[in-house]
């Protein structure tokens, strides 16, 4: 074993492990949703592949405390040439999981998700050689005890893992004979599970990157009085422009269909509203998710829409409705000055902007 690695400047390997999944693990729950064992054992292994000399290295460049930390954690043999800390991560994953689905999580977890053809081609026509070459580079540390994932943590992470046979049936069993190809429901909820825990682990790596605290949300405040009062507002600038019957017409259609929402939704569902254009789809629609959000203890509402350039005009209204609302679509063009009135810490909060979180209620 050799000495403490990092994640990032100043941070624990084995901390960050432990925090991102203690993270992940708030968001899921805060949203209703659960991570079984092997789920959070792969929250666990996501950035194992830092512990890698080179990358190392690197990380003294930019810390404080590079003086105090071990040499033989910057040293870096010839031979050891570092890829990517994400793949070997996978690897341990597969090896101690036996799960695709989550070992392709981590493998992707700083790029995009890709086809199953893809999948298929790394995993199963991948080289095994590769895959061990990759290990041999990464060193075990006594901190790892602190994941609480083995007896005793290995002296060498080629310790447990499967041989070249081993390996390869595994693979090929995963993505060859147990891939329900035939079952379009089966695969989607395959698909969904991919989805769900590489935007679990995304978003509770680079929280605890960015912001290394406990993740929080200010949760969804229903305001019945701050909904009524913007359909009072608009009722009165429909009158000023001379639109009071299409106002009418509107007020009757909203009424009509959140009484029928309030007898139909008496459980959670997949529920359908048709419209005619400008009836007032968005108002209707979100203060239909309001009602249902409170009923159901909702802690949270998500909006999609098809085209970008629906998003503002969409967002606007959800903004008079719940106040705090994000926008994903345009994060990055945030106003540098709009951010100043909020934080000194502008890089810090630039950088927020970027990501998804799902710390806002809407």
């Amino acid at each position: 074993m050799r000495g403490k690695p990092c994640s990032h400047p100043s941070k624990l390997l084995e901390d960050h492990l432990i925090n991102t999944k203690n993270i992940a693990l708030s968001i899921a729950g805060h949203y209703g949703l659960s991570l079984s064992e092997k789920e959070q054992a792969a929250l666990l292994l996501h950035d194992l592949g830092k512990a890698h000399p080179a990358f190392q290295k690197r990380l003294c460049r930019a810390c404080p405390d590079a003086g105090s930390c071990p040499q033989v954690c910057r040293k870096s043999p010839p031979d050891q040439v570092y890829t990517g800390h994400a793949a070997p991560s996978a690897s341990l994953a597969m090896a101690y999981t036996k799960d695709v689905v989550l070992s392709e999580a981590i493998r992707r977890h700083h790029g995009a998700l890709q086809d199953l053809n893809e999948v298929k081609a790394y995993w199963v026509n991948g080289t095994y050689a590769d895959r061990v070459k990759e290990l041999e580079a990464i060193y075990s540390w006594p901190g790892a005890a602190a994941l609480e994932l083995w007896e005793q943590v290995p002296r060498s992470w080629l310790e447990n893992f499967p041989g070249e046979d081993d390996w390869y049936n595994l693979c090929f069993d995963l993505l060859e004979m147990d891939m329900p190809g035939d079952d379009p429901q089966a695969m989607s909820k395959l698909w969904i599970d991919l989805r769900k825990i590489y935007s679990l682990l995304v978003a509770a790596d680079r929280w605890d990157a960015a912001v290394g605290k406990e993740w929080q949300t200010d949760g969804l405040n229903i305001e019945p009085l701050r909904i009524q009062g913007f359909l009072e507002t608009i009722k009165d600038k429909a009158q000023e422009l001379g639109r009071g019957g299409l106002a009418q017409w509107r007020t009757a259609i909203y009424d009509q269909v959140l009484g029928h929402a309030g007898e139909k939704m008496t459980a959670p569902g997949l529920y359908t509203l048709t419209l005619p254009t400008g009836a007032g789809k968005t108002l209707i629609g979100l203060s239909t998710a309001a009602l249902a959000a409170k009923r159901f203890f909702g802690t949270g509402i998500i909006y999609v829409l098809p085209f970008i350039s629906l998003v503002e005009q969409n967002a606007e209204v959800a903004g008079q409705l719940f106040g705090q609302v994000q926008e994903d679509h345009h994060l990055a063009y945030q106003d540098i000055d709009e951010l100043k009135q909020y934080s000194e810490d502008v890089p810090r909060q630039e950088f927020l902007s970027f990501f998804r979180y799902w710390d806002a209620p809407v």
